[in-house]
This record gives C-alpha cells, structure tokens and sequence, in this order.
C-alpha cells in the first residue's frame, strides 16, 4: 500500500493543474476509419435533486467532431459511434480525444483530470479487483454448500475467513481514495469517495471526525458541486448515527403503505434498527437471533425497525414471508428502491440518513431517541454484545444482581 501512494503521489504532482467543477466542456475528437456519419455523446446532469441523461449528437466531418456543454461537476461519459462505444470522465475543460476504431476501446483522451485518475487508479487496482471477484466467487459457492450443512464448523470457519480477507482488500481498495488527499485535496474523486465511505465503510476506515476534515479541506467549489452538497448533508446525518446521539428521524411507509415515524417511539420504546436485505448472506443469517430477541422482549417496550436495502418490492416482500418476521416494522431504505443508483438523491431516505449502504448495520436507540449501541457486520461477538445491552436495558435487575 505504501508503495502504491508513492507511485501515486509521483503521478500526481506530474499532472498537477487546477481542475474545475463546474463550467463549459470542450470535447474535440479526431477519429479514425470513420470520415463521416453520426456520434453520440451521453452523460448525466445534475438538476435539483436527481441526474437527468443528456444525449447530444453531431455529423462527423472527415473524422473530426467538437462537443459543447455546460456542466455542473465531472461527469462520466459514454460515446457512441456506429456500434463502438466507449466511456470516460469529462470536466469543465478542453479536451482532446483521438480514437482508432480499429483497436476498438484504445482511445487517448487529453485536458481531463478526472478521467487521468480513474485510469490510474483502475489500473493499479485490476489485481484488488480480480481478488475479489475470486473471493466472491468462493462465498457463493461455500454459501451453496452451508444452505445443506449449516452446522458444518470447518465451512463455517472458511467462510468466516474469506469475509475477513474481502474485508481487508476492500479497506486497501476504498481508502486509496481518501489518503491521495494529501496530494490534491480539491480532486473531485475524494468528495465522491467520502459519499460511499459515510454510506458503507466500516467506521474504523474512516471514522466521522476524519471525515469531517477531509471535508472541511476541500475548495468551496467542491463543497459547492451536487455531490459536495450530498456530502455535506450525510456528514451531518453520519454525526447523529454516532452512539450518544440523537438518531435521525424517518418517516417512511412500511409494507403495508403505513408509515413509520421512528420519533413517534420515543418516549415509550426501545428501538433497535436492523439494516439487511434478502441477498445477503450474513443479515439472513442473524435473522433468527433477531426474532429470538424480539419474543424475548416485545412485552418490554422492543421496536424492530428491519431497514431493507433489497431492491425489488417483490423480493422483499417474499423475503419477509420466508423468514418470518412480518411482526417487525418493514420499511426500504430507499422509498423509490434503486434510486441511489439511478443517481436520485432523497434526503429523507434512510440510505441518506444511516450508513447502511454495506450491510448488516445495527443502531439500538433508548427511549429518549439517543442512540445506546451501533454495529456493523454479524459476528458472534457483535451478537453477544447486542444480548448484553439488551439485558442491561431490559433487565436491569438481573444485570446489577450479575454485577454487569
């Protein structure tokens, strides 16, 4: 790792420039084998609260074309010519781009910082990502084998260690994009990589405080751009997901079109919040233990909110009826599932205000709304504690007659 920020580093400062947020983009191409005929150019834009697709086209005139936009951040584009496409950042910028079409995707494209990062970084990063997809080649089909030998202890531990090892890769892989901030702290990957760490990075890659900072470095530009702005609202919420906080609020229908308001508890229920969704291994896995606790102590004032990051209605629905928890409160994450993807930014989502977009996460709030305990994958120490404050919370006689 240490020798790749070197190696970064030395690239950088090679390609140090200023490089705009928002602004005009010039896109001149030069391509070859194609004298004449149509290009495309998509890309997204943001405008109020979601992307929209923009798709311009121009007559290409003995190989050459020019594009003109205005844009409000780097962006990722696709062009198109016949049936070859390929894709890269653009920015506000003049930028040059050679393309053979007869090597297919070889292309150079020159005056855009954004995309000489991503390719760098890509580059750099084709071994992390090809580990990876061995070890989540090697969770399924050891998931497949545990569905007919759940109490098998030695599969059981293997799994247990492939989680660890894409754990630990995918801590190299992410935070790559947050230490490079010593070199550049206004490049527009570290604003858009801080979004995903708040989302869905465990808290010890990168803890809220350090996020904080690393916003409050970057230009006004940056904090200004949609993603900055995005940023700067998750941080906030990020903060109020902290144990000793007062949990964001939410008010979201449950599956069947009533909605739950986590403020309406307060006062009377202890609310423990569980993040899942049905294609996750790990959240299924803990769902017993989850329904275990809630017979144990509903009569207590116990309010299960499970928060779904599944995607489709359906699915969920299914998933709910499969492993018997409709006496939960069943909420999405997102109210338009799949939108975050979409690039449609709700701030009332759930996936906005807690950082569940890796899962299991678990909050546990008392009755003042404050939140008592956090969680973040399904282990059995993670279990044990979970049991623990429960019964400190609900069974405060017994523990002080234990001396816990």
């Amino acid at each position: 790792m240490k020798i790749f920020f070197l190696i970064f580093m030395s690239f950088y400062i090679s390609l140090a420039h200023g490089q705009n947020i928002k602004g005009e983009f010039v896109l001149n191409g030069h391509v070859s084998s194609v004298n004449k005929g149509q290009v495309f150019l998509t890309y997204s834009l943001c405008k109020e609260d979601r992307y929209v697709t923009i798709t311009d086209s121009l007559k290409i005139d003995n190989g050459l074309f020019s594009f003109r936009g205005m844009i409000n951040e780097p962006r990722k584009a696709r062009l198109k010519i016949n049936s070859e496409e390929i894709s890269f950042w653009i920015e506000p910028a003049y930028m040059d781009l050679t393309w053979d079409m007869n090597l297919s995707e070889q292309f150079e494209l020159k005056g855009s910082l954004t995309n000489e990062e991503d390719r760098f970084l890509s580059e750099h990063f084709n071994q992390l990502s090809a580990e990876l997809s061995e070890y989540g080649s090697k969770l399924k089909e050891l998931q497949l084998r545990k569905d007919s030998i759940p109490d098998d202890a030695d599969l059981n531990h293997m799994i247990d260690m492939l989680y660890q090892n894409t754990d630990s890769l995918l801590e190299t892989q992410q935070m790559a994009g947050i230490h490079y901030r010593s070199v550049n702290p206004n490049s527009f990957f570290i604003v858009s990589t801080i979004e995903l760490a708040l989302k869905g990075f465990p808290a010890k890659w990168l803890p809220v405080e350090t996020a904080k900072e690393i916003y409050n470095s970057l230009s006004d530009e940056l904090k200004d751009s949609p993603t900055g702005r995005r940023v700067d609202i998750i941080l906030s919420n990020a903060v109020n997901t902290q144990i000793g906080k007062f949990a964001p609020d939410f008010n979201v229908p449950d599956i069947n079109g009533n909605y739950v308001k986590l403020s309406q508890f307060r006062g009377d229920n202890y609310v423990f919040i569980d993040a899942w969704a049905s294609w996750c291994g790990p959240c299924v896995q803990s769902m017993p233990h989850m329904k275990g606790l809630y017979e144990k102590y509903k009569g207590k004032g116990l309010v299960i909110i499970a928060v779904s990051r599944d995607s489709d209605k359906v699915t969920w629905k299914n998933a709910i009826n499969k492993y018997g928890i409709s006496d939960f409160n069943n909420v999405l994450a997102e109210q338009e599932p799949g939108s975050w993807m979409s690039g449609y930014f709700n701030e009332d989502d759930i996936l906005n205000k807690y950082p569940i977009m890796s899962i299991p996460r678990y909050f546990f709030i008392d009755k003042n709304g404050v939140v008592i305990g956090r969680w973040e994958e399904y282990s059995q120490e993670n279990m044990d504690a979970i049991d623990l404050i429960f019964k400190q919370s609900f069974e405060p006689e017994l523990t002080d007659a234990d001396g816990l």
